[in-house]
């Protein structure tokens, strides 16, 4: 039996027939979302990568519908919705952080904890209906945010660096949660591993306001400083910086060249 024949064994679930790539489906419980099931195993850090290259995230489950063996993500989902399904096997919820993932096996329909490390299938959601989520080559895309992110490789100082990102349609990026910082952490390591570590993002220390804001001028309230930062007095370091090898945040002077930057820009997603 196919591992993926429990979608069909639903019966109350009604496949609707609409436009979706081949190797995905649509479901009348849950329409807006493509079901795209990849058969070849992976580490759930590339299957990462492969769902944000088709515009979408590792597949939440929500019901039983979507219980099949396949990686189902990180607690509180990777895509920033609450977890209000669970189903883990004989009561196995990890406590620790040994495991941060999960699998769902197709037989029994139980979540057993995974290392990130193993190799499964996975099954991407991807908005259904949008159009190419990203302006050029190599951004990636995150739903939480509707934004795309880039990593650019050139040696300049960070009034230079967000120069460079305007030019491109966007601004510096801003990461505002851990989750945010893991997925770009991520995303830039494997899709982009020619990069270097540190990159530019756009958190600036305002002298005006004493704290650390975005492009925008709104208050920066998500830090994960790197050990040993921030550097201070921080009026004299004021530019923010990420390590994506580790998803920590630095500060460096005004004038400090680092050889590349982050760039996000709003995606041309249809939502």
């Amino acid at each position: 039996m196919s591992r993926w024949n429990i979608i069909f064994l639903l019966g109350w679930i009604s496949v609707i027939q609409a436009q979706c790539p081949t190797d995905g489906i649509l479901v009348s419980s849950n329409p807006e979302f493509c079901y795209i099931f990849k058969s070849i195993p992976t580490t759930f850090d590339n299957a990462t990568i492969a769902c944000a290259q088709l515009g979408g995230v590792i597949a939440t489950i929500d019901n039983a519908f979507t219980n099949s063996h396949s990686w189902v993500g990180r607690w509180g989902w990777i895509d920033d919705s609450n977890t209000t399904y669970q189903d883990w096997l004989n009561n196995q919820q990890p406590n620790g952080s040994q495991y941060v993932s999960a699998v769902v096996n197709a037989k029994s329909g139980y979540w057993t904890p995974a290392s990130t490390y193993n190799s499964n299938p996975y099954v991407c959601a991807v908005r259904y209906g949008n159009v190419t989520a990203c302006p050029g080559y190599n951004y990636v895309y995150y739903p939480p945010t509707n934004k795309c992110y880039k990593g650019l490789r050139y040696v300049e100082d960070w009034n230079s660096a967000e120069y460079d990102c305007q030019r491109y349609g966007g601004h510096l990026a801003s990461l505002n949660s851990l989750k945010e910082d893991i997925f770009v952490a991520i995303t830039q390591v494997i899709y982009q591993p020619y990069l270097d570590n540190l990159q530019w993002i756009v958190l600036k220390y305002s002298n005006t306001t004493k704290q650390f804001e975005w492009s925008d001028g709104s208050p920066a309230t998500y830090f994960r400083w790197a050990q040993g930062f921030p550097q201070e007095p921080i009026s004299s370091y004021p530019y923010g910086a990420f390590n994506f090898h580790s998803g920590q945040f630095l500060n460096f002077e005004a004038g400090g060249a680092l050889t590349g930057e982050i760039c996000e820009i709003a995606s041309n997603f249809k939502v």
